[in-house]
């Protein structure tokens, strides 16, 4: 089992910590980002980590983990730097994190111990998250619709009412090399302008929608935070366990 974080952007909704460093070294209570995630791994026996970096890619030399530099950060999303990782993703089992997020261990633990070759964990309490982040409920929100067989219908877009919320998605994955193939060969029939830009969210749907397949989802009920904004460094700062 592989793991790859995502780490290659900016963070452009957050300013005031990024002029200098990613996103990923904003330090929250003590530790940064970065470090609780490779602690996370690491808690989980999880030690062959690839790093996608980009922006001030230089600050990630001290780390020991591999690098992947995506050289066009400024111009491309985290599908384009995910796949840069390919030679990774098309030979081993992999778990995909984004790097702007701490979560508790035992979502690694679970995800890591499940049979499944392509699942996409959610959070299940998002409710008192999203209350905690955002004074508008529909703020952000994104579609996340599974049916009866606990497969994705719907991932991503903006919602109209919480029926088509029935969970979170938590910007971690996990794929066998088998089905990190079958995306990987969709990604290259995309046009070059959408291989640039294309959202995580909005590839993973187009990819449903097109070739019929089912991601598994994964029900998670333990602490998470994302840190895409000023109030979600304070709440996360607030409510973290240590």
């Amino acid at each position: 089992m592989k793991v790859i974080i995502l780490s290659a952007g900016r963070g452009s909704r957050i300013k005031k910590f990024t002029n200098l460093k990613p996103k990923c070294f904003i330090k929250i209570n003590k530790k940064s980002i970065l470090e609780r995630l490779l602690e996370t791994f690491e808690k989980n026996h999880l030690k062959d980590i690839s790093v996608i970096t980009g922006y001030k890619n230089y600050l990630f030399k001290k780390f020991k983990f591999k690098k992947i530099l995506n050289k066009n950060w400024k111009n491309t999303n985290m599908v384009y730097s995910l796949f840069l990782a390919k030679n990774i993703l098309l030979k081993n089992s992999c778990i995909v994190s984004y790097s702007d997020i701490i979560f508790d261990h035992k979502i690694i633990k679970k995800l890591k111990s499940h049979k499944g070759e392509n699942l996409i964990p959610y959070n299940s309490n998002w409710k008192v998250n999203w209350k905690r982040r955002y004074k508008n409920p529909y703020s952000d929100l994104e579609k996340f619709i599974f049916n009866s067989k606990k497969e994705v219908v719907e991932i991503g877009g903006s919602v109209r009412s919480y029926n088509q919320v029935m969970g979170q998605y938590m910007g971690i994955l996990k794929f066998s090399s088998r089905v990190s193939k079958k995306l990987f060969e969709f990604y290259k029939t995309l046009p070059k302008d959408e291989k640039m830009k294309i959202s995580m969210t909005d590839f993973l749907q187009k990819f449903t929608n097109e070739t019929k397949f089912k991601f598994k989802t994964l029900k998670m009920n333990y602490d998470w935070h994302e840190v895409d904004t000023f109030n979600d460094f304070k709440v996360a700062k607030k409510y973290l366990k240590n």
